[in-house]
C-alpha cells in the first residue's frame, strides 16, 4: 500500500493536482492518507474546492490529523484511525497533545481547539487564530525539545506508522515508522504490513515528475515488491 502524510493543501490548483496523484496511486494498489492532508488551519473551509467524491474510493483510506480535524464533520469518509495486517496507521497528534498537557494544552482541548481553529478560519476569526498561535508558541517555548519528546513518545507504541513530526524516522526495536511529509519533499512510502511486521522494510518514491513518471515508478515498485 502507499502512503501519504502532511500534504497540508492550501489551494485550489494543490487540491487538484494532489487528487492526481491519489487517483493514480489508487489505480495500482491502497491508499492511506496519513492525516493533514486538507489544511483548513490555513484556508477557508468555503474556499477550497474539495469534492467528497473525490475521497470514495475502494483503494483509498483517509485518516485525518490535527489540520483536517473537521473533515468528518464535512461529510468526508475518513478515521481516527486505520487497522491492516497487524499495523495501526495515525497521524500522530494525540501524542502531542498528552505531552503538552503538563503544561496550556490538556489532551481533551486539543482537538476542539483544531476544530475551533479550523471552523474560526472560515468564520475570519483572528482574535482564535491569534490566541491559539500565542498559546502554541509559549507551549513550544517551555517544552523547546517537544519534536523530540514526541517522537520518543510515539516509539513507545509498536507496529505503528505516523505523520505529523515531518520527519522519517524508524525505531527497529517498536517496529515504529514516522514518514516524512508530502508538502515538503513530495515523499511516497509503499509498505506491505505483514512483511513491515516481520522485518520493517518499506520503500519511498518522491513525485517530481509527471503522472505518468509517478505511475511507472509505482508501478515498478509495487511489481517488484510482489
Amino acid at each position: 500500500m502507499f502512503v501519504i502524510g502532511d500534504a497540508h493543501i492550501k489551494s485550489n490548483k494543490e487540491y487538484i493536482d494532489f487528487i492526481h496523484v491519489v487517483n493514480t496511486l489508487a489505480a495500482l494498489d491502497k491508499v492511506v492518507l496519513l492525516g493533514d492532508i486538507l489544511d483548513f488551519t490555513k484556508i477557508e473551509v468555503t474556499k477550497l474546492d474539495w469534492k467528497v467524491k473525490d475521497f470514495v474510493h475502494p483503494n483509498l483510506v483517509y485518516v485525518y490529523g490535527n489540520h483536517d480535524i473537521v473533515a468528518p464533520e464535512l461529510g468526508i469518509p475518513c478515521y481516527e484511525f486505520y487497522e491492516e495486517g497487524g499495523l495501526r496507521f495515525e497521524h500522530g497528534h494525540r501524542f502531542e497533545a498528552r505531552l503538552n498537557s503538563n503544561f496550556f494544552i490538556q489532551p481533551e482541548e486539543y482537538n476542539n481547539l483544531f476544530r475551533t481553529l479550523c471552523w474560526s478560519k472560515a468564520n475570519a476569526n483572528k482574535l482564535t487564530h491569534t490566541l491559539w498561535q500565542l498559546k502554541t508558541l509559549i507551549t513550544r517555548k517551555v517544552h523547546s525539545n517537544i519534536k523530540y519528546d514526541i517522537i520518543n513518545e510515539m516509539y513507545r507504541y509498536g507496529n505503528m506508522i505516523c505523520a505529523h513530526t515531518h520527519a522519517e524516522l524508524f525505531n527497529k526495536a517498536t517496529n515504529t515508522l514516522l514518514v516524512d511529509s508530502y508538502v515538503d519533499k513530495k515523499l511516497i512510502y509503499y509498505v506491505e504490513p505483514e512483511k513491515f511486521k516481520r522485518r520493517g522494510t518499506y520503500d519511498t518514491l518522491s513525485h517530481t515528475g509527471t503522472l505518468k513518471q509517478l505511475r511507472d515508478s509505482a508501478y515498478q515498485l509495487r511489481h517488484n515488491k510482489s
